[in-house]
């Protein structure tokens, strides 16, 4: 995917975060968020990260002080 598209689809999430949002909404939107996030770690050059992420601090889950 380009670059401004998924500038796009991070935008809607993180605007969907500050509403109060039915639980389906909800889920779908942390759906999207960890997919992502998942995307994200497959797209970067090196070693892939098996790790999966906090949905509150984006560190991986090892490192995660929340």
């Amino acid at each position: 995917m380009k670059p401004e598209e998924l500038a796009v689809i991070w935008r809607v999430v993180k605007a969907g975060e500050d509403r109060a949002l039915e639980a389906p909404d909800l889920r779908l939107l942390m759906r999207l968020r960890s997919a992502l996030m998942l995307y994200e770690d497959e797209r970067r050059p090196g070693p892939a990260s098996r790790e999966r992420r906090c949905h509150l601090c984006q560190a991986p889950v090892s490192r995660c002080c929340c």
